[in-house]
């Protein structure tokens, strides 16, 4: 009996430490995750620099400027025309350095047990043609 209590302990200790508990999330749901993201892209499409930062740590808000705001909605629209959204969509989620980063229609990241986006990016075909 205290074998395999041991084997159980040893198998379990050697999980935790090759990373078998998998990611730590943000302190929001997944679909919180797709609705900021919606968000942004809504507000994005229809101008709306403030409801577009709304959800934004104080780090982003104060890094992400009016002028980069129409720039990065000028790149978008240019890239991909009008917006689709991922409400649909299941993240996927890896953590990284202390933060929770989920992967839909864009790559956003959240402190692990945050609330407010971190940082946000977007990778596309149309994005990576426009930079050539």
């Amino acid at each position: 009996m205290k074998r395999k209590v041991f084997m159980v302990l040893l198998v379990g200790i050697t999980c935790v430490l090759a990373g078998c508990v998998g990611p730590k999330p943000a302190g929001i749901s997944d679909a919180q995750v797709v609705q900021d993201v919606d968000q942004f892209l809504l507000a994005t499409q229809t101008d709306d620099y403030q409801t577009s930062i709304s959800n934004f740590s104080s780090t982003m808000k104060s890094s992400y400027s009016q002028g980069k705001f129409e720039s990065v909605r000028g790149l978008l629209s240019k890239a991909s025309g009008r917006f689709g959204y991922c409400s649909n969509e299941k993240p996927g989620l890896t953590d990284s350095k202390g933060y929770a980063v989920y992967t839909i229609t864009a790559t956003v990241s959240y402190k692990i047990g945050g609330t407010q986006i971190e940082g946000l990016y977007f990778s596309s075909t149309g994005l990576l043609n426009l930079t050539k």
